[in-house]
């Protein structure tokens, strides 16, 4: 999945930021610590998440951020849950210790770019209709983005060229060594003894999620999988 961190909105009231210097305020901290109150309570600054689907049927989540390092703005993200564009792996050069390269290959599917460009424009028809918006009346920031400022404002061109400079997998990799493909039902790689793959990289596809919670499950079991084999390696020697 990939996110596209693109639309920012205008509000007539003015509140509390989400900077490095918030986050080092030792009044903000023990506001948080001990009342459980203040700006320090909204992990990560998002308040709010929607699922809605594309017309192409495949599911898109909305992402609302109430805090910024602007004191009267917020954020609203999109985020492809399904896309069909596929990144790949490879290898920099002959040394182990060298990162590999990493090719995410956003929008390589023209589907994901179609689908990105009804979030943002379901997004801001959300915020400009929705009563509880207007009551602040919130607005789409009318300064266009830079790189994007020679074409129409709001013009599905606009919101192309948006989504191809905004978008990062915020640490959401996975699928690199598939199950069926690279590792087997008990996480073991095909044809190396010894060695086992458990992280997000073994699902043989893109979960519709956040990739949190279903990589501690596979974390989770693939520690007990590993425990079983200790123990019945153990019993063997022993018995």
């Amino acid at each position: 999945m990939y996110h596209c961190l693109a639309l920012e909105f205008i509000v007539n009231k003015t509140g509390p930021v989400i900077n490095q210097q918030t986050i080092l305020d030792p009044h903000l901290f023990e506001e948080w610590f001990k009342y459980g109150q203040g700006p320090l309570t909204v992990p990560r600054g998002v308040d709010g998440l929607a699922y809605i689907r594309a017309p192409s049927g495949r599911g898109l989540e909305l992402i609302f951020g109430p805090l910024s390092d602007k004191p009267n703005v917020f954020i609203m993200a999109t985020v492809l849950l399904q896309p069909d564009a596929r990144g790949k792996v490879t290898l920099k050069n002959n040394d182990p210790l060298k990162p590999p390269i990493m090719s995410y290959g956003y929008y390589d599917s023209n589907t994901d770019l179609e689908d990105n460009i009804y979030a943002l424009k379901f997004s801001v028809k959300m915020v400009e209709e929705t009563q509880a918006f207007k009551d602040i009346a919130a607005k789409l920031n009318p300064v266009p983005y830079l790189k994007c400022d020679h074409l129409p404002f709001r013009s599905d061109d606009y919101w192309s060229c948006l989504s191809k400079h905004l978008t990062h997998t915020y640490h959401h990799q996975c699928g690199t060594c598939r199950m069926g493909d690279v590792v087997n039902n008990k996480l073991q790689v095909f044809g190396v003894r010894g060695l086992r793959v458990v992280d997000s990289s073994i699902f043989p596809h893109i979960p519709h999620a956040h990739l949190y919670a279903p990589t501690l499950m596979i974390g989770e079991k693939g520690a007990d999988m590993i425990n079983i084999y200790l123990c019945s390696c153990l019993n063997y020697v022993i018995f």
